[in-house]
């Protein structure tokens, strides 16, 4: 999806290539790029509409669920979680403790980096996995239900040679991952939020 991502995000940022332009006319209007960028406009006025007031455990309003929300950062995480998800189909969560004394941190990740694989019966998330670079390094997490697995490659590629680098035990049984999908249809691909505006800003 990487190359879909990159058109997305080239959109959002207002950077997207001129549409085609006769040689003569570019001539004229001495213009190599337009930015209106009203994709990033239409993608934040949608986030800035959607508040958590509240979050609830077994059906009731649960005030030190929502005491944690607040201590994970998520009053100011949960904006761009669900701009990612506008803008790019997609956004994750990671859910993580690795001081050990239950304090759990709460990362926002971009699609552009992250991946799961679900139960096509149930729609679960069976594992999760995370990939960046560092210079020629490559990096990868596999975030499963009962260990999490890091890898690493040094490879100039970073397609090749992986090593498992370190695992974890996961004791809660399920990744600890958490995928917020901008869908409107039950295929489960995810929309960008601006896609029917792009050739609006092309025109």
């Amino acid at each position: 999806r990487s190359a879909v991502y990159s058109d997305d995000l080239a959109y959002y940022l207002g950077k997207q290539p001129l549409s085609f332009v006769s040689p003569k006319s570019k001539e004229l209007i001495k213009l190599n790029h337009l930015g209106s960028n009203i994709c990033r406009l239409q993608a934040n006025s949608l986030v800035e509409r959607l508040r958590i007031i509240g979050l609830t455990l077994n059906e009731k309003t649960n005030d030190g669920l929502y005491r944690d929300w607040l201590a994970a950062g998520m009053d100011q995480g949960l904006a761009t979680l669900l701009r990612e998800a506008a803008a790019f189909r997609r956004g994750y969560a990671i859910v993580w403790d690795s001081s050990g004394k239950q304090r759990p941190r709460v990362t926002i990740e971009s699609s552009r980096t992250m991946a799961v694989r679900r139960d096509p019966e149930t729609r679960e998330i069976l594992e999760g996995v995370k990939v960046w670079r560092d210079g020629n390094d490559t990096h990868v997490v596999l975030y499963g239900a009962d260990a999490i697995y890091r890898f690493k490659s040094t490879d100039e590629t970073g397609v090749s040679g992986l090593k498992q680098v370190g695992e974890t035990s996961n004791p809660l049984g399920t990744p600890p991952v958490a995928e917020v999908l901008n869908a409107d249809l039950a295929s489960g691909y995810g929309v960008c939020e601006f896609q029917d505006t792009k050739p609006l800003v092309d025109a």
